[in-house]
């Protein structure tokens, strides 16, 4: 096998090379990675297979003779996962109710080897494969979608290649809110706002029209009134 992939299986099969100078032959696998072998094999013997191991690293341990007595001890590793990996945690995060483009947080756990990718379905379409390496702080954007219902399938999968049961979870894009825009009223002239200002102090005014430009010429009639209503009491 080899040392840095994960198998899903619980009964490997270990091959090993046989040697013309060998005398004997002797094996161990446990899960110790410096073990020295203890069982005597035939040396017409050349493969071995285990049955009903845990999940977890093994190690497999032979050793040759010669002549000259027992030689070095070669170790390698097994890596076994059998146990499918558990979803415990999906969350869509929206910035509100109208977010076309959600967050999903991703939560899986898988005791022995792992978990090493996504399989994300919306709508029942098309899969997409999300490596714990593309996540973000655990989450992971969605494409663009439709206004409306939706359904996001989700399956957390090991290094081994074990698969998790698909977790549903159901969640609604909001049509976009249009803030109601409150009718404006008529735009009150500059030049009407003077003239107002003007007749609440009693001013008399003269509009002077120069070359398109507006001179507006303010008098306190008051007081002109005045003064002519004194002059015909003084004529009487």
């Amino acid at each position: 096998p080899d040392e840095n992939k994960w198998y899903a299986s619980q009964d490997p099969v270990i091959i090993w090379e046989s040697s013309t100078f060998a005398t004997g032959v002797r094996i161990l696998l446990d899960t110790s990675a410096s073990s020295t072998p203890s069982e005597t094999v035939a040396l017409s013997a050349s493969k071995q297979e285990f049955k009903g191991l845990a999940d977890g690293v093994w190690y497999f341990h032979a050793q040759y003779r010669n002549r000259e007595g027992w030689g070095p001890i070669s170790h390698r590793a097994i890596r076994l996962d059998k146990t499918k990996p558990q979803m415990t945690a999906v969350e869509i995060q929206q910035k509100d109710p109208s977010d076309t483009a959600p967050l999903v947080v991703l939560n899986a756990t898988d005791t022995a080897a792992g978990v090493d990718q996504y399989i994300l379905m919306i709508d029942g379409a098309s899969e997409k494969k999300v490596q714990i390496k593309d996540l973000v702080n655990g989450a992971y954007q969605l494409a663009q979608l439709e206004v409306g219902a939706h359904v996001l399938g989700i399956r957390a999968v090991d290094r081994a290649g074990n698969e998790s049961e698909v977790l549903l979870k159901y969640f609604t894009v909001a049509p976009p809110v249009v803030a109601e825009r409150k009718p404006r009223g008529p735009e009150i002239p500059w030049w009407a706002i003077i003239l107002d200002a003007a007749l609440l102090v009693g001013a008399g005014f003269a509009l002077v029209f120069n070359f398109g430009r507006v001179k507006i010429t303010l008098m306190n009639t008051k007081k002109r009134f005045g003064d002519l209503g004194k002059s015909a009491e003084d004529s009487r």
